[in-house]
């Protein structure tokens, strides 16, 4: 430890930067020199759960329990305080902050939370990663995020969860953002619109179990190459329509509840697309080979819980990845992919095929289908197709024996 406490100020903070924020803590208790260091070392990350025992973080149960877990808080909050205000005094530049914290009363705790935001922004923070988690059954009592964050030019990204944004009047100025990614955030039409369109090197968005939304809508977005929607966890939040035009996205990511799949897809202006994911998503075969055939350059293709498709044709010199999962009325595939690397079929019916793939198939039936005469009539021709069938798992229902 005496060896390393002697390195160069600039040396320590790069070890710090690879170790957990637990055990950079219980270094600085063995070493005076990387304490002193550590008020100076430019990644933030506060993480309740550092400060609780492990009795601490499980359910309350009593009133004792509730006001131990309430001190326990309160030193976790003096200590951020402290923290940050200690760092403010140097003229360093922030790097990240993170924070995660469960509340009570979250009118009580925002003065303090928008506080540590406006301090982070002022040392101009590049990462900002926020987690408030409101003990409430409802999402109405959320945090809501303070405007003055879509003023902070250093930002590149933007992490948030259970949190809401509120639609501002104002041009939004995060210049710097390049990352967007919200968790079981509150978000409405307006506000996509805004950050899409006014953020102008915004390179990925991701939306995960966000609420307030009938549509989305994005094509103002002139750099955006990443896309990410995905509800499918929470049975109350569902979406009308979504509408993807974005002429240099290349990987876009879609995944829903079976029964709360948008009405209205629109995606075919994607044209520098290579990698695409559809979970959930209740396409018909005219429709889905029609954005197919859109996506001259796509590269990887999953498919997963598409229980509407039924036929399959794939004509592309370009695709290189190829699964599909669980997608319970598949009958056919005809795939003309001879640049095909890896092609994984798994947990749907037995088809029909025809096939140019001259990778290693991994293949996988499904157990919720009955294995009868007419099964084993189609396995035996599937399984003459290609003898590029290097894993074949059936988990079945017998009726009867084949041979």
């Amino acid at each position: 430890m005496d060896r390393i406490s002697g390195l160069p100020p600039f040396i320590i903070h790069q070890i710090m930067s690879y170790l957990f924020p637990k055990e950079v803590a219980q270094i600085n208790i063995l070493s005076k020199r990387w304490n002193q260091l550590r008020i100076t070392f430019p990644v933030f990350d506060f993480d309740e759960t550092y400060f609780l025992t492990e009795d601490e973080s499980d359910p309350i149960t009593s009133v004792v329990e509730e006001n131990r877990l309430a001190l326990r808080l309160k030193e976790f909050m003096e200590f951020l305080n402290a923290s940050l205000l200690r760092f403010c005094d140097l003229k360093f530049y922030m790097h990240k902050f993170r924070l995660f914290i469960s509340v009570l009363d979250v009118e009580e705790l925002v003065p303090y939370i928008d506080k540590w935001i406006g301090l982070a922004a002022e040392k101009e923070v590049k990462e900002l990663d926020l987690d408030i988690l409101i003990e409430s059954d409802t999402m109405d009592t959320s945090y809501t995020l303070p405007q003055t964050i879509f003023y902070a030019r250093s930002v590149t990204t933007l992490r948030l969860v259970n949190c809401k944004l509120e639609s501002i009047s104002d041009t939004i100025r995060s210049n710097s953002l390049r990352k967007l990614l919200l968790d079981e955030v509150f978000i409405n039409e307006e506000m996509v619109q805004k950050l899409s369109s006014e953020c102008p090197l915004l390179e990925e968005m991701s939306f995960t179990e966000c609420w307030g939304l009938k549509r989305l809508c994005v094509f103002k977005a002139l750099k955006l190459k990443i896309m990410s929607v995905s509800l499918y966890r929470i049975e109350s939040i569902r979406i009308e329509s979504v509408e993807i035009v974005l002429l240099n996205l290349q990987e876009l990511r879609l995944r829903f509840g079976t029964v709360r799949t948008p009405r209205v897809f629109n995606i075919v202006g994607c044209l520098q697309l290579k990698k695409l994911f559809f979970g959930g998503v209740s396409l018909m075969d005219q429709q889905f080979h029609y954005f197919i055939s859109s996506f001259p350059l796509l590269e990887d293709l999953i498919l997963e819980y598409c229980h509407f498709l039924e036929r399959i044709t794939i004509s592309s010199n370009q695709l290189k990845k190829f699964e599909l999962s669980s997608c319970l009325s598949m009958k056919a595939l005809d795939l003309d992919t001879p640049n095909l690397l890896s092609f994984t079929y798994k947990d749907s019916p037995i088809p029909t095929s025809c096939t140019n793939v001259l990778c290693p198939w991994p293949i996988k039936f499904d157990t919720d289908f009955m294995f009868d005469t007419q099964s084993c009539l189609k396995l035996r021709e599937f399984l003459g197709i290609s003898n590029q069938i290097e894993d074949l798992r059936i988990d079945a229902t017998p009726t009867v024996v084949c041979v």
